[in-house]
Formats: C-alpha cells, sequence, structure tokens
C-alpha cells in the first residue's frame, strides 16, 4: 500500500515572469496477491487519484488579463484483477481485466468576461490474455488479444455537450523470436486491430539482429503502425467524427559497439512515413487528417567509464518533420530543433553520488503558421537555443539512511518547451528557473 500527497505553488521562469499555478493531489494506491497454487497467482490492485489545480494561461494572457485564474479538479479511479499461470519454466499465460473511472469538471475561457464550464466524464473497461512459450529449442512465442470499451457518460466544453457515445476496439497479435544460430535472430510478427468506428487494419513487424562479434551488434527492423481518432478528437466541438485512422511504416537501423570494456557507443537511424496523420487546424477549429508526413533522423550516445569512479555520456539526435496537407502543400516543421546535445557525468563511491546532466537545444523556431488575425505567427519560440543543465547529489550517511538533493536548471536559463505565439514572443508556458527538491530515504 502506498500513499502520496502533492502540494505546488506558482511559480517563475528563468527570467524572473510569475505564473499562477496552486495544485493539490492526492495518489491511493494498494494491491493485493495471493498464490491460489504453486505456479499460479491472483492479485488485484486498485489506484484512486485526485487533484485540484489553479492556473492561468500563457505569460502574455496572464499579463495582459486575458486568462483570469480558473480551477480544475480531477478524479480517476483503476481496478485490476489479474490471474497469471505458470504452466512450466517455458510458458506461462496472463489474463486481466481493469475498470477505469475518470472525472473531470474546469473552466474554460472564451473571452475574460464569458467563463464556461467544461466537464468529462468517462468510464473504460477491458480485458486483455497473453500466452507465451518457449516451444523450440530457439523459439520463444507470444500471443494474446485485448478488447477496450468506451464510453463518454457526459461531457461539455466550449461548443458541445453530449453524452451517451460509446465505441470499442480490440486487437489480436502473434510474435516469435527466432534465435538461429548464435549470430542470427530475427523477430517477426503481426498485430491485426479493430476501432468500431475507424476501422481496422493488419500490422507486421520484422527485426533482424546480427551479432558481428563479441564486440558489435546490428539490427535493421520495419514495423507498420494503426493509429485511431481518440475521444477527443473524434466527439468534442472540435472534434471530426469523419477522421480517418493514422497508418503507416517505421523503418529504423542501429548498431552498438564496445570498441573496450569501459566503452559503450550505440546509435541509429530511423524514418517513418505515415498518412492520414490527425492535426487540429486552428483555422476552422476542427481536427483533420494531413495527407502524408515524413519523419527522419538518427540519434548517437557514448558512454564512457573514465575511471573507478566517474563516468561520461555524451548524446547527439536530429530530427526532421515534413508534413503535406489535404491541398497538398507542402511544410517543414521547425519545432524540431535542428540539433540536441545531451551530456552527462557521474561520480560515485561507496557512500556519495553526484549526477550533473545537460541538454543544449540548437535553432527551435517552433511551427510558422501565419495568423492573418494578428499578423503574427503561430507557435515560436522567444529562445530557440539554450543549454539547461541540473544536478543530484545522494548520500548515505548509514545503512538505512540516505538523503538527497536535486537542482533543475541550475544557472536559471530562461526557455520554453511550449509556445503559442500568436500574440507574440510572451505567448508561451515558460519552463520553471532554477528549483530544488531536498529530502531523504529510511529503509527497514
Amino acid at each position: 500500500m502506498s500513499a502520496n500527497k502533492r502540494r505546488s505553488s506558482d511559480y517563475k521562469d528563468g527570467d524572473g515572469n510569475s505564473y499562477i499555478s496552486d495544485g493539490d493531489a492526492d495518489n491511493i494506491s494498494a494491491k493485493f496477491w495471493k498464490k491460489t497454487s504453486g505456479r499460479s497467482t491472483l492479485s488485484l490492485a486498485f489506484d484512486h487519484y485526485e487533484s485540484d489545480t489553479v492556473h492561468t494561461g500563457t505569460y502574455f494572457r496572464q499579463q495582459h488579463g486575458m486568462r483570469p485564474p480558473a480551477s480544475f479538479y480531477e478524479k480517476q479511479q483503476r481496478l485490476i484483477l489479474a490471474y497469471r499461470t505458470q504452466f512450466s519454466e517455458d510458458s506461462d499465460n496472463l489474463l486481466s481485466l481493469y475498470r477505469i473511472r475518470s472525472v473531470f469538471n474546469g473552466q474554460n475561457f472564451y473571452t475574460t468576461e464569458v467563463v464556461i464550464d467544461g466537464k468529462a466524464d468517462t468510464t473504460t473497461w477491458g480485458f486483455s490474455d497473453q500466452y507465451r512459450m518457449k516451444w523450440h529449442e530457439k523459439h520463444r512465442l507470444a500471443a494474446g488479444f485485448e478488447y477496450s470499451h468506451e464510453t463518454i457518460d457526459d461531457w461539455a466544453d466550449l461548443l458541445f455537450t453530449y453524452s451517451n457515445e460509446s465505441y470499442y476496439h480490440y486487437s489480436l497479435y502473434a510474435e516469435d523470436s527466432w534465435d538461429f544460430d548464435g549470430r542470427y535472430s530475427l523477430t517477426f510478427g503481426a498485430r491485426y486491430y479493430r476501432h468500431s468506428i475507424a476501422g481496422g487494419r493488419l500490422s507486421p513487424s520484422v527485426t533482424l539482429g546480427l551479432a558481428a562479434d563479441e564486440k558489435t551488434n546490428f539490427y535493421l527492423s520495419a514495423k507498420d503502425y494503426f493509429v485511431p481518432p481518440s475521444q477527443y478528437q473524434l466527439f468534442s466541438g472540435y472534434g471530426n467524427r469523419d477522421l480517418s485512422p493514422e497508418s503507416g511504416q517505421t523503418y529504423e537501423f542501429g548498431v552498438k559497439h564496445a570498441p573496450d570494456n569501459d566503452t559503450v557507443i550505440d546509435a541509429n537511424l530511423f524514418y517513418r512515413r505515415g498518412k492520414n496523420t490527425i492535426s487540429y487546424n486552428k483555422e476552422i477549429k476542427k481536427y483533420e487528417n494531413l495527407d502524408r508526413e515524413k519523419v527522419w533522423g538518427f540519434r548517437a550516445n557514448v558512454t564512457r567509464q573514465l575511471d573507478e569512479h566517474f563516468k561520461a555520456t555524451l548524446g547527439y539526435a536530429w530530427i526532421r518533420y515534413k508534413n503535406v496537407d489535404a491541398e497538398g502543400e507542402e511544410s517543414y516543421s521547425s519545432n524540431y530543433p535542428n540539433g540536441e546535445i545531451k551530456v552527462g557525468l557521474n561520480y560515485k563511491n561507496r557512500d556519495l553520488t553526484v549526477v550533473l546532466f545537460g541538454r543544449g537545444v540548437m535553432g527551435r523556431d517552433g511551427y510558422l503558421r501565419y495568423s492573418a488575425d494578428t499578423g503574427l505567427f503561430y507557435g515560436t519560440y522567444p529562445v530557440s537555443s539554450f543549454w539547461v543543465v541540473d544536478m543530484a547529489v545522494n548520500y548515505k550517511t548509514s545503512e538505512h539512511l540516505t538523503f538527497y538533493l536535486k537542482i533543475n536548471n541550475i544557472f536559471d536559463k530562461f526557455y520554453c518547451d511550449d509556445a503559442f505565439g500568436v500574440y507574440g514572443p510572451e505567448d508561451i508556458y515558460g519552463a520553471p528557473g532554477r528549483n530544488f527538491r531536498v529530502g531523504f530515504t529510511y529503509e527497514f
């Protein structure tokens, strides 16, 4: 059993801009389990989350009185019953049933004078079963099915009020992992997914692995994906019941190399192509399907054990995104940076652990969609390049007691990961400036 309570209040970004943000959240969890036989286990898990929050809109709208503080109440209860049967060392089965109840009550804003109440009351229930078996010396099989039914009991937003909407979805899947000569491995499978509104699709996947030698491994994968629209995208005032599901393929090539006992290098290239990507159109205030999208890039990471106490990491990522809308117009998203660097340094001895971590973002401008109403661009970032450095310290004073300190944004940098840009460069949710957490853990 566990219980957690969290209180939070207003915060400032790196430039000292204040954001009204008051929160009070409670979480209670419990899990009971019992061995029903020598190899079988029955478990029941319960989770209750409840929160009250008050916050405003972006910094610009807050400063100009466009978004008065509003309160939001949220409650979610999850109940999961599971039965695991261990037939032998090489086979088992897991059957699960669950129910999720979610309630949300809040306020949405249309103008500074008019405040519209909003609420969402939903129920989801479902079940799943997965069977795993080593059916051959070199083969492992996983197969199963999932079913979920979602009901909107009551929903109200800025434009719309509705209830008694529901849909269901289910999937069947099977996957086999084949290690056929100690150097090569092949994992192949397929999933059939069916959505009562969006339709169905069979999605195959295959991954080939190669151990070139004791120091180097390669892999190559190709997978098909299918993503139906969400409740909100289908039924809300901004929704569209005619939305098509997103679908497409992803391809990835990767390598992991250990030139010596102290160094590990891993890197991968990826490419995704899709169609019917769901996007919100701010001009018509509705969700719509884009025609096509392409995403490609690469990531690389190096980890080096410098000596008995120090370990360093260095990583780099680069991503590009292009979409084609329903009218055939191409656009590149500048929401992805020109590059992102991650640097880490770890120090560890018997009782003390210190971690320094830095993240550098370069050339992220944001979505440059022009608004004729304001003469400005949507989603532009006030700072397109920045470095943020965090630190964490753990100190074990005895066998049972450990103190910890975590400092985020040590140099109090101004940046944001969420920007609108409709009213200019201040129309942002600024990330918190320098902040810290201190505490201890006691084990007995």
